[in-house]
């Protein structure tokens, strides 16, 4: 079997939909996704230094990624080593934090 282009793989329907996908459901979600989003905008001000609440995310996903390849850390690790604290730091630990900086940099 050869690939089609114009035939969906695994019968997945083509872009973009035919109908419209905007409803009354997925509106008020929307409304209270960015209701939520506001809401952490401004209790992260009360935060000295938001940079390190968003770092954590980027690290959360680095430490996940990389659980896939079986390279495993834990977060206590991973957060010293993310504040410059590289002493006794694993191998592991250190692969997730390039990862890291490789995510956040492209």
């Amino acid at each position: 079997m050869s690939f089609n282009h114009a035939i969906p793989y695994y019968d997945l329907p083509l872009l973009p939909p035919e109908k419209v996908i905007e409803d009354i459901a997925i509106l008020k979600k929307t409304i209270l996704a960015g209701r939520a989003l506001s809401e952490l905008e401004g209790a992260i001000t009360n935060v000295p230094n938001p940079a390190i609440f968003i770092d954590t995310i980027n690290l959360q996903e680095a430490q996940g990624s990389s659980a896939i390849e079986n390279i495993i850390t834990t977060q206590d690790e991973l957060f010293r080593a993310s504040l410059n604290e590289y002493a006794n730091t694993s191998s592991a630990t250190m692969q997730i934090i390039y990862y890291k900086m490789h995510i956040v940099w492209h």
